[in-house]
């Protein structure tokens, strides 16, 4: 799918905690008073003023896109010529390679560092280290998950204190727009896309697009299976959910519909269970009990036919040793769909909702309730 690429909303700081300031409340004016404020907004066009970089974000928000279109503008420029080395094939590439093939280049993006194995991952960040000790003129950039970060943050600081810090925001209702304005869809699809999100009026569907990966997958889905203006129109939210959630697992498992099936009631399962558990992430160990756990011969047959970390891969966002869904949003959704096949739903509801000692609902089903 041709597509225009949106310049990204960043968010400049010269340490993390700046990051994690903006992130309790995005929606704070936050370029008034900026004396008291240790983050602000970075230009896209000046994202290559700086030597060193951590790029940040969730899953999908862009990361990758953005390295991609700085080396792509810059290549053949004799200001700028840049390399993206691809860390998830760190493990498979010997340091020496990966260095004599930044001798040439002025701008190294180290892409994915949340990509890296958990038990090299110290190792990966002395790498970087050590390149950006040896090319102290080139400029280096990182991407990376926010929250990986985060749960590191005593390595980083030791091995790559003089890096800064920007964080690449979900995209906002003009972003969205000028999206879909610019895909090759027919001008009545995409007016009525644009209806759909304008008479969102809970913002859950408009919350979902504002991640550039759902949003540029759904509207794919649009454009591969031909879909007219009349399906759209009646697509629900769910609907969107639907797309946005299952993408990848469709796209990776589209000649064995047994294996998608099967994946998707065993994920709408588990979003249940951790909603009654409370919690937002799981460890590969819990997940496997909560295989073993399942009452029918629904985990044997999952368990002899589909891996479990390519399942986990697909459907799935890994920080550390935890496991979670890439959307709090999405695990409500998937939860509710479960529940919507429960025999006596009303009674599981109020036994599960309900604090029955205090009176009154507990609060993470709020949101579970929405999608109901």
């Amino acid at each position: 799918m041709d597509k225009k690429y949106i310049e990204p909303k960043l968010i400049y700081s010269n340490k993390l905690e700046g990051i994690n300031d903006y992130l309790i409340n995005p929606e704070k004016e936050y370029f008034f008073d900026k004396k008291d404020k240790n983050y602000s907004i970075l230009n896209y066009n000046d994202v290559l003023k700086f030597n060193r970089l951590v790029v940040l974000g969730e899953p999908g928000c862009g990361k990758s896109e953005l390295v991609r279109q700085l080396t792509n503008e810059n290549s053949g420029k004799s200001i700028i010529n840049g390399k993206i080395v691809n860390l998830l094939e760190y493990t498979t590439i010997k340091n020496q390679e990966i260095i004599d093939s930044l001798e040439s280049v002025n701008l190294i993006c180290f892409d994915g560092l949340d990509e890296v194995d958990s038990n090299l991952f110290t190792k990966a960040i002395e790498f970087i280290a050590e390149v950006a000790n040896r090319f102290v003129t080139k400029k280096i950039i990182i991407t990376c998950r926010t929250y990986y970060i985060q749960n590191n943050l005593s390595i980083i600081l030791a091995h790559l204190s003089e890096f800064q810090y920007v964080l690449i925001d979900r995209f906002n209702d003009e972003q969205i727009t000028d999206f879909i304005s610019h895909i090759k869809l027919k001008d009545d699809l995409k007016s009525s896309l644009l209806r759909k999100l304008s008479y969102d009026g809970s913002k859950q569907l408009n919350s979902v697009l504002k991640i550039p990966r759902y949003l540029t997958e759904i509207c794919n889905v649009i454009i591969e299976n031909k879909f007219t203006i009349e399906q759209i129109e009646n697509w629900k939210r769910a609907d969107f959910f639907d797309k946005a959630i299952y993408y990848l697992l469709e796209k990776d498992t589209k000649d064995d519909l047994n294996e998608l099936e099967l994946s998707k009631r065993i994920l709408e399962k588990l979003a249940l269970v951790m909603e009654i558990k409370r919690t937002n992430r799981i460890t590969m160990d819990e997940l496997l009990t909560f295989l073993d756990d399942i009452n029918s011969n629904l985990n044997h047959v999952f368990l002899s036919t589909i891996q479990l970390k390519n399942f986990a891969k697909r459907v799935l966002k890994q920080t550390g040793n935890y496991f979670e869904f890439h959307n709090t949003e999405f695990q409500e959704y998937l939860a509710a769909k479960e529940i919507n096949r429960l025999r006596c739903k009303d009674q599981v509801l109020y036994d599960l909702l309900v604090d029955k000692d205090f009176a009154h609902i507990y609060s993470n089903w709020y949101d579970v309730l929405r999608f109901l």
